[in-house]
């Protein structure tokens, strides 16, 4: 049946794909070895995430919980990581994938740091939403490709003075992130930063 599916989304050139773990195995993911997108559904169940197709462009977790993330180093071409509702024990694999140019995280529980993201060259784009384990963002001098970055409602996030050393960041989006003082702003204007958009920061 999988491997009659793959071969009509292959025939039709179709190459994003959903799989819900509650209903079926991730092994069926061996029948499809030429998709470029990705969306696994968890129902907030613990997976290992085995047998990636190596193909992958764009992936997305939804209530997924995971012990490593070890296994995405294997996907050279991963350019796009989305995880919402889910949780990461250990994030270190993740430093790894240095392709990767988009980072989306939404509710991601056990991060407190986002050191892992410090080597990704080709990152261009950030968003952190609900992540209230995160203390602070790491050194970015290395992200040149950085350019935008956007930060909602993460209560734990009180220090972003790293965003000064972005070589290339632009734009700088905060949103609800009430322990954040309008007075930091200058400093990241001051440091080449040109567009900030914030709503509702401390005075």
């Amino acid at each position: 049946m999988y491997w009659e599916m793959a071969s009509r989304m292959r025939d039709a050139g179709e190459s994003a794909l959903l799989v819900d773990v509650t209903k079926v195995e991730l092994s069926v993911l061996r029948f499809f070895t030429e998709i470029t997108h990705l969306t696994i559904r968890g129902g907030g169940r613990k997976c290992q995430l085995e047998g990636l197709p190596a193909s992958l462009q764009d992936l997305c977790l939804l209530e997924v919980e995971w012990d490593t993330l070890d296994c995405l180093q294997v996907l050279a071409d991963l350019r796009v990581l989305d995880c919402r509702f889910g949780k990461i024990h250990h994030p270190e694999g993740l430093a790894k994938c240095a392709a990767l140019q988009v980072l989306d995280l939404l509710r991601a529980a056990g991060l407190n740091d986002l050191d892992f993201i410090q080597n990704w060259i080709g990152l261009k784009w950030i968003k952190i939403e609900d992540c209230m384990t995160i203390k602070r963002f790491p050194d970015l001098k290395n992200l040149h490709s950085l350019k935008r970055v956007i930060v909602e409602r993460c209560k734990g996030l009180n220090d972003l003075s790293a965003f000064t050393s972005a070589p290339n960041l632009e734009d700088l989006i905060l949103l609800e992130m009430y322990s954040i003082k309008s007075a930091t702003l200058s400093a990241w204007r001051q440091a080449g930063i040109q567009c900030v958009f914030y709503r509702e920061l401390a005075n």
